[in-house]
């Protein structure tokens, strides 16, 4: 048994026109243009884009002054101010 359901979107006219004229010219439906966009869109979802950040780095030797790796908060105020 297929389960369909019925919903109701909005789109730009002219897509609508794009896909209309698409159905027409393969002698399919609206739906099914659509059905079959949707599939291939949830099938190909893009990759997470990573957002690379820039580590502030020192040198010397050890932690920071003031760093108190048992603090979370301590730790949390440091970086937000860094």
């Amino acid at each position: 048994m297929i389960n369909h359901m019925r919903t109701t979107i909005n789109m730009k006219d002219s897509i609508y026109k794009s896909i209309k004229e698409e159905a027409a010219r393969k002698g399919t439906t609206i739906t099914q243009i659509i059905e079959d966009r949707l599939e291939y869109a949830a099938a190909n979802k893009p990759k997470k884009q990573i957002k690379r950040i820039n580590l502030k780095t020192f040198s010397g030797d050890g932690l920071c002054t003031n760093v108190d790796l048992d603090s979370n908060s301590n730790l949390q105020d440091i970086m937000e101010n860094f």
